[in-house]
């Protein structure tokens, strides 16, 4: 009778072992039976030394599990005129933030992009899937320097013009008498 107690009791321990595998999200490929919230970076709007080019860390102390599995990690820099300032936070990306729908959440990285809130113009990012995702804030260069159209067009004209001789672009009076210069 006790050989028969110790293994159902082996047995029952390597059940709650297995289960215990079986929730434990993604094993073996297979997704998990409840959905795990995100881990975020979770401060309040704070004063930052980020001047939003390259990369920048969000330099909050405070990690939170997101309330909602749905919510994902979201991270917002703010200039005005005398300082930046860096608010890390969970969010569910079905709803506005500030009135801005979050639309680059399914990332890993936090890449800023522009974006006008109701209370003026701020850098968003917003990531999943990577713990505390929304602590390193990529600014891409192309925020800063975008090329519209008409700079395109004068860059291209310009690489052009220099290998055009100057004469072609001078009033037919003007190439006679450089023509004498040179000779």
């Amino acid at each position: 009778m006790e050989g028969q107690d110790s293994s159902f009791s082996l047995q029952g321990a390597l059940s709650i072992c297995f289960l215990i595998v079986l929730l434990e999200p993604g094993t073996l490929g297979m997704p998990s039976f409840y959905p795990m919230s995100q881990l975020c970076k979770f401060c309040d709007l704070e004063l930052s030394s980020c001047s939003g080019t390259g990369t920048c860390m969000s330099n909050c102390s405070i990690t939170s599990i997101c309330m909602d599995s749905n919510e994902v990690c979201v991270s917002i820099w703010r200039k005005n005129e005398t300082c930046f300032s860096i608010e890390t936070l969970c969010h569910d990306p079905s709803k506005p933030l500030y009135g801005v729908m979050l639309d680059d959440y399914n990332s890993s990285t936090c890449v800023m992009k522009d974006k006008n809130t109701t209370s003026g113009m701020a850098q968003f990012c917003s990531c999943t899937d990577e713990e505390e995702c929304n602590d390193k804030l990529l600014f891409s260069p192309s925020e800063y320097m975008k090329l519209t159209p008409s700079t395109e067009v004068k860059a291209a004209l310009i690489r052009h013009v220099r290998d055009v001789p100057i004469k072609l672009f001078l009033p037919p009076i003007l190439i006679l008498n450089t023509n004498r210069i040179i000779k």
